[in-house]
C-alpha cells in the first residue's frame, strides 16, 4: 500500500520569527570584527541553525502519515428476539442514514446474527442498495432465539479485505447470550 507524508505546523504564527534572520545574520556579523572572515561565516551559520530549530520547535512541526489505504466498512446487524420492533425500526434508520453519509469511496457490507451469523454482502461495495438487500437479510434464516455477538464480528473480519482499514458498526440491544 502507498503512503504520502503530509507535514503540518500546528502554530504557524511563530514562524513570523524567521523573518528576523537577516537582522540576526547582520548583527552577528558586525559583532565578530576580531574573529577571522571563516570563524564569522561558520559562527553565524551555526547560530542560524540553533535560531531555525527553536522557530521549529515552536512552531510545534509535525509530520503525518496519511494512508492511502482503502476503508472497509461492516454493519454488523443483531437479528434476535430480545431487540424490540422499535429498536429494529431504529437500527435499520441508522443503519441507512450512516450508509448515506459515509464517503462514498467507502467499501461496505452487511453481516447479520442471531444463534449464528449470515454474510449478506460476501463482497464489500461502494454502491450498498440497503433495500435490495431486506429480502436477502429476511430470508437469511438466523436462528432469532439466540445471540452470539463474537460468531458475527469473527464473520465480519472474515469478508473484510486484509489490507483495508476496517471498521465494524455493530447495531444490537447487547444482549449476548452465546459465544
Amino acid at each position: 500500500h502507498s503512503k504520502t507524508m503530509e507535514y503540518q505546523f500546528t502554530s504557524p504564527e511563530y514562524l513570523k520569527f524567521l523573518y528576523a534572520l537577516p537582522v540576526f545574520w547582520i548583527v552577528s556579523i558586525l559583532g565578530y570584527r576580531h574573529l577571522t572572515v571563516s570563524k564569522i561565516i561558520l559562527s553565524t551559520f551555526l547560530r542560524s541553525i540553533v535560531f531555525l530549530l527553536v522557530v521549529l520547535v515552536l512552531s510545534v512541526f509535525s509530520v503525518k502519515e496519511k494512508s492511502k489505504r482503502e476503508i472497509s466498512t461492516v454493519f454488523l446487524v443483531d437479528m434476535s428476539d430480545s431487540v424490540s420492533e422499535e429498536g429494529r425500526a431504529w437500527m435499520w434508520d441508522y443503519l441507512k442514514d450512516l450508509n448515506g453519509s459515509l464517503d462514498k469511496k467507502v467499501k461496505k457490507g452487511v453481516v447479520v446474527f442471531g444463534g449464528e451469523s449470515r454474510v449478506i454482502t460476501p463482497t464489500l461495495t461502494e454502491d450498498l442498495e440497503l433495500e435490495n438487500l431486506l429480502g436477502e437479510i429476511a430470508a437469511s434464516n438466523v436462528s432469532t432465539d439466540r445471540t452470539d455477538i463474537a460468531s458475527g464480528i469473527m464473520a465480519t473480519l472474515g469478508i473484510m479485505p486484509e489490507d483495508s482499514s476496517k471498521m465494524v458498526v455493530l447495531l444490537s440491544d447487547g444482549n449476548e447470550n452465546l459465544g
